[in-house]
């Protein structure tokens, strides 16, 4: 992520952000399209231009299911359907009152008519994007985009009893639905706030932060003192920050399997391609010295496995997005990940052992060094001295859990909400 793609990212979100676009004059638009235009737009094929068009108009609409009538609001939108294991962490949270009301958002992909109505947009949408520098098909693919806003906002205003809402808690407002809901929320003077979905960097002139320079909620419920750090180094206002604690309800691991296998956790990012290379053929040789099997877990985005790197003899099982972190450390000895997850961490906090490679992020957190390795005899080095030194090990990872996770999180998310309620 260069200096100069997070400089044009930042330079065009705000420019989209003074558009004032027709029907959505009351949002900010290009914080709305941040993740389309950080991460998305570079990938904008023709064919994904038109069928973001199709989307936005007649294609799809939304269906939702709504349980509760509590003042408490909680979103899971469409941006987030399919990841079951995310569903199992926000219900965790959305039940810890019973003074809720849950939407469980989804795409609904069948003919819409009334999305001829909004089709009628998209000239002037085009039109007022004309002077921002995109290629034709990039502003073809942000029209079908800002369709599906529009879908959504119209939505909203069918769904949310203004009068009878005290707070929204939406899932992860950096996505565009969550995004939107935020705002729209805001607009209409209920409050909001954002749980925390994974661990996020500080915002720096060099680095673009989506989750901290896209946040749009009033609250941003951290998971811990390094988020809450980060948060304020990326300028969120301290007041605005509430340390509640990881939105997991973990179950600790009481002892380290005693087997043969080990797991390999790859990312999702297109970008990461070659990274989740060098560490499948790391885990090879790890495989190889140790004499054990690996197994390959998939991000959530399910991209890039690089399945042709996989050595036939060490190989014991590929685990796909449905398979949850907590199901993998039940099953391997230790896992190794790549440097833009959070799964370090999250098995740490599990009470499992892993080991991040340091190829990307050097110094993604503070004080996690010591867990880290860019070879295969780094990785073995770090094996064996987690195995012979026990108790120091298990006081250093004990430390870094205390400074990424706060405790008692049930506790923290309950006060959080009941002050909402007075």
């Amino acid at each position: 992520m260069g200096a100069m793609k997070t400089e044009d990212s930042r330079k065009l979100i705000s420019l989209i952000n003074n558009k004032n676009f027709f029907g959505l004059k009351s949002f900010n638009m290009g914080t709305a399209l941040g993740v389309p235009i950080y991460i998305e737009k570079e990938k904008v094929t023709w064919f994904r231009s038109f069928f973001s068009l199709l989307k936005g108009s007649i294609m799809t609409n939304f269906k939702i299911e709504i349980s509760g009538t509590g003042k408490l609001l909680f979103l899971f939108s469409p941006n987030h359907i399919g990841r079951e294991f995310q569903l199992r962490d926000f219900m965790y949270i959305a039940q810890i009152m019973s003074e809720n009301q849950i939407f469980l958002a989804h795409y609904r992909k069948n003919i819409d008519i009334k999305g001829i109505l909004i089709s009628l947009f998209f000239p002037v949408w085009f039109l007022q994007m004309s002077h921002l520098q995109l290629s034709f098909k990039q502003k073809l693919y942000l029209t079908g985009q800002l369709g599906m806003c529009k879908k959504w906002v119209s939505f909203l205003l069918r769904k949310i009893n203004v009068e009878n809402s005290a707070l929204m808690t939406t899932f992860c407002d950096l996505h565009m639905y969550d995004n939107i809901t935020a705002q729209y929320c805001r607009l209409n003077g209920i409050p909001t706030a954002t749980l925390q979905h994974g661990i996020y960097l500080p915002s720096t002139n060099s680095n673009f932060s989506l989750a901290y320079e896209l946040m749009v909620s009033d609250t941003f419920l951290a998971w811990g003192e390094y988020s809450k750090n980060c948060a304020i180094q990326s300028n969120i206002d301290p007041s605005n920050i509430y340390v509640a604690g990881i939105t997991n309800k973990v179950k600790k691991i009481a002892n380290t399997p005693k087997v043969s296998i080990f797991g390999v956790i790859l990312s999702g990012n297109l970008e990461n391609e070659q990274i989740n290379a060098t560490l499948i053929m790391i885990a090879n040789e790890i495989a190889q010295k140790l004499n054990y099997q690996y197994i390959i877990k998939l991000h959530p985005n399910g991209s890039y496995p690089c399945t042709h790197l996989y050595h036939k003899d060490y190989l014991k099982s590929v685990y796909d997005k449905t398979v949850s972190m907590q199901h993998l450390a039940n099953n391997v000895c230790f896992s190794i990940c790549v440097g833009d997850t959070t799964a370090l961490y999250e098995l740490i906090h599990m009470g499992a052992m892993a080991f991040k490679h340091e190829y990307f992020h050097e110094s993604y957190i503070p004080n996690c060094g010591e867990f880290c390795f860019k070879t295969a005899d780094e990785l073995f080095e770090l094996i064996n001295w987690s195995n012979e030194c026990r108790e120091e090990y298990e006081k250093r990872v004990n430390g870094l859990d205390r400074y990424i996770f706060a405790n008692n999180s049930e506790q923290s998310y309950r006060l959080f909400f009941e002050k909402y309620l007075e």
